[in-house]
Parts: C-alpha cells; sequence; structure tokens
C-alpha cells in the first residue's frame, strides 16, 4: 500500500488607501486622486510519499510507513507596492485633460529593477458644445474628439524568475544532487505596454444614430 499526503498553504493580504479632492474654480473644475497600495502573498507546502504499508489500517498515518519520500518542497514570497496620484482638468465642459503618475515596486525582479515608472496623458474636446456647433449643426447632439498616449507596467511572470534554479535530483553515488532548471538575468524587468490612441464620437438626431471611431497602437 502507498499514499500522498500534501500540505499547502497560501497566506495574503492586501492594504489600499485612496484619497480624492476636486474643486471649482469659475469655469474650471479640478479632480485630483491619490493612492498607496501595499501586498504581500506567501505561498508553499509538500508532498510526501508514504509506501511500503502492509495494512489498510495504518495507510492514513504517514509515520507507519517504512519507506518515506519527499516529493516536493515549494516556497515562494511575493511583495508589491505603488504610489498613484491622477489629475482631471475640466474647462466649461468642453476642453478636458487628463495625467496619471504611478510608481510601482515588485519583488520579482532583481535589485535593480524592482521599480517601475509609468503614466499617461490623455486630452478630449466635446466640440458639440461650442456655439457654432449648435448654430450651424444642430442635428448633431453629441461630439467629441480625443487623444491619449500612455505608459502601463505588468509584473505577472511568476517568482524569482530572475535568478538562476536548480530542482532537487536523483542521488549519484549516494549523494543528493542538483540539476540546473534556469539561467538567472539580472536584467529581467517590468513589461510595459505602451499605447497611442485618437478617437472621434458623435450622436445624431437625439441619439437616434451613434458613431465612434478609433486608430491605436499598441507596443509591448
Amino acid at each position: 500500500g502507498s499514499m500522498l499526503l500534501a500540505n499547502n498553504y497560501l497566506r495574503t493580504w492586501i492594504v489600499e488607501q485612496q484619497i480624492d479632492y476636486s474643486f471649482k474654480l469659475e469655469n474650471s473644475r479640478f479632480q485630483f486622486t491619490a493612492g498607496l497600495t501595499f501586498q504581500e502573498d506567501d505561498r508553499g507546502g509538500e508532498t510526501i510519499e508514504g509506501t511500503g504499508y502492509t495494512s489498510d489500517a495504518l495507510i492514513n498515518n504517514i509515520l507507519a510507513a517504512p519507506v518515506k519520500n519527499i516529493l516536493s518542497t515549494v516556497h515562494s514570497n511575493y511583495r508589491y507596492n505603488a504610489a498613484y496620484g491622477r489629475i482631471h482638468y475640466d474647462y466649461k465642459g468642453k476642453y478636458l485633460l487628463n495625467i496619471t503618475a504611478r510608481r510601482d515596486g515588485s519583488n520579482r525582479f532583481g535589485p535593480g529593477n524592482r521599480f517601475g515608472n509609468f503614466g499617461a496623458v490623455g486630452v478630449g474636446w466635446i466640440f458639440s458644445r461650442e456655439s457654432f456647433m449648435k448654430n450651424s449643426a444642430s442635428f448633431i447632439n453629441f461630439g467629441k474628439v480625443r487623444a491619449s498616449y500612455g505608459i502601463t507596467g505588468n509584473d505577472v511572470i511568476g517568482d524569482f524568475q530572475y535568478l538562476t534554479t536548480y530542482t532537487a535530483a536523483n542521488p549519484y553515488a549516494g549523494q543528493s544532487s542538483l540539476t540546473l532548471t534556469r539561467l538567472g538575468n539580472p536584467d529581467y524587468s517590468w513589461e510595459s505596454n505602451r499605447k497611442l490612441e485618437a478617437a472621434v464620437e458623435l450622436s445624431f438626431f437625439k441619439d437616434r444614430i451613434q458613431f465612434s471611431s478609433a486608430v491605436y497602437r499598441n507596443r509591448s
């Protein structure tokens, strides 16, 4: 008889704080947002095999197995933090500006690449609210053009990918041994996604007809 005993755990916590503040100044409206994020995931476990049982009455007791093998032992720790801010500016409900910036940190990269800076800027013009549009093109209920460019980061690549790693192999000449499974790369760093976009949005005849068109370029 034989049995497998697996014990795994996951401990995780996350704390996020955000503050918003907005105010108006004559024809201008400002909105500010700032925040912080802290997160940690700690996981691990092991799998043990017991073989050679001579009685089914003992098969649930790993201590009673004549032969015990540790098949795997795993532990990983992931820590992430970020600080970010956003500014939204609206002038007369027609001219829009958005600016965002953030700094992210992750222990999935080497000591020199753990922090990345990212941000975006976007502008918009609701031209249907201009007086010349209301007088000459009243059939357009809503018209807006917008453009934006931004860079975002990504660390979804698994833990310790920048390190040289080894796996325990079968014993050789009675001694434990290791097998190389991955070469380290100290330059391993954040994935960055760069997105450039421009778009126009239109609505005609009391919103009976709507039109939207966009052109964009994504580079990762």
